[in-house]
């Protein structure tokens, strides 16, 4: 029971350790409906785009604004639609980490999911 409480443990640390902090400048390009999910992601998803993928991560849906769209694609970043320097893509929270520290990157949107009334 000791060794298995020590491997969760060393695996909770791995995981945090892996996140990279955001610098505050980083941290200004992401709307503030989507630095919520830099700190956690049980939100409601009344006010995301909100898919799962495959393997269970949450992706959700955004709108990148920058340049040097095939060097986001180089780094990963599963874009969609490309006009000017205006970019969809449906990220994890990991990609938008990502996303935010890439000089490119001006300001990161969320995408709402619209739907007939």
């Amino acid at each position: 029971m000791l060794r298995m409480t020590i491997a969760f443990a060393s695996l909770i640390f791995c995981t945090c350790a892996s996140q990279p902090d955001l610098t505050p400048d980083q941290r200004a390009k992401i709307d503030p409906v989507l630095q919520v999910l830099l700190e956690r992601e049980d939100v409601s998803p009344s006010q995301y785009d909100i898919s799962i993928r495959p393997d269970g991560t949450r992706e959700y849906g955004i709108i990148v604004y920058g340049s040097a769209a095939d060097t986001l694609r180089a780094l990963g970043i599963p874009l969609q639609s490309v006009l000017g320097e205006m970019m969809t893509a449906r990220v994890s929270v990991a990609q938008l980490r990502l996303l935010a520290a890439q000089p490119t990157v001006r300001a990161i949107q969320n995408s709402s999911r619209n739907v007939p009334h």
